[in-house]
């Protein structure tokens, strides 16, 4: 069975790196026969570093869904067109923003408080920044701080981009239109499915799992959930023990 997991606020939580358990957890699902894809609104960049060295191998499903990669390799992407993009850069100049600009690996930060956000993106060491027309394309644009947003919200709906909300964040980030997890993980793989989630953008691999189990209670993902992994003091050993007994039950 494919087992897709979300990463912030599902198997890792305040950023920190996977632990030893749930890695150990997701280690015995492969070796069961398992297949284990990790999906995030991070960039591979910023995704490789919380994995453990015998998980990167895993599909990566990244960028909300504009970038896959996998067994260390870039196998697809969706980047946001040019035209689209020159359109996008003179409505973020105009409203004053900061934002950040990724690929794969390389990114860019672009805007007066640039220096301010830098240290926070460099994460991987074979990552470096880049002037925006050096990235070979255009996977995210995450708009860090803005004066009156409104301008660029109104837009939006015109554009050939897709708006990603996040829980409990007032940043948001920008696609190509269309582009989401569910549709990049279907683009490579049209077998059944398990997932694990828990923001806005794994409703649609909510809608279409075989079983779907969300961590903590976001109440419009709640509502296309199967099954509940409460945040308590014992969230982890719950998670370990749903993911144990979800791969009894599809045993491959």
């Amino acid at each position: 069975m494919q087992f897709v997991f979300d990463l912030d606020g599902t198997l890792i939580f305040g950023g920190k790196k996977m632990s030893e358990n749930i890695t150990n957890t997701l280690l015995g699902l492969q070796t069961a026969g398992h297949t284990v894809t990790f999906a995030s609104a991070r960039s591979i960049r910023d995704l490789l570093p919380v994995l453990d060295q015998r998980l990167v191998d895993a599909r990566l499903i990244s960028a909300n869904g504009a970038v896959i990669w996998e067994e260390r390799q870039l196998r697809r992407f969706v980047g946001i067109d040019t035209d689209t993009f020159a359109r996008m850069q003179s409505l973020l100049h105009s409203i004053g923003a900061t934002y950040l600009v990724e690929a794969s690996t390389d990114y860019a930060v672009v805007g007066n408080d640039a220096e301010r956000y830098l240290p926070s993106y460099v994460h991987l060491a074979e990552a470096s920044a880049k002037n925006v027309d050096e990235l070979p394309f255009i996977g995210k644009i995450l708009v860090l701080g803005c004066q009156d947003p409104t301008p660029l919200l109104e837009a939006i709906p015109t554009m050939n981009v897709t708006r990603h909300r996040h829980q409990g964040e007032a940043r948001f980030d920008l696609t190509a239109k269309n582009v989401s997890k569910h549709q990049a993980f279907q683009s490579v793989c049209v077998e059944e499915f398990v997932v694990f989630g828990n923001d806005l953008n794994d409703i649609p691999l909510f809608i279409q799992a075989n079983h779907s189990v969300i961590v903590g209670d976001f109440p419009p993902v709640h509502i296309h959930a199967n099954e509940q992994v409460p945040i308590t003091s014992r969230t982890e050993a719950a998670l370990v023990e749903t993911i144990q007994k979800l791969a009894e039950k599809y045993g491959t």
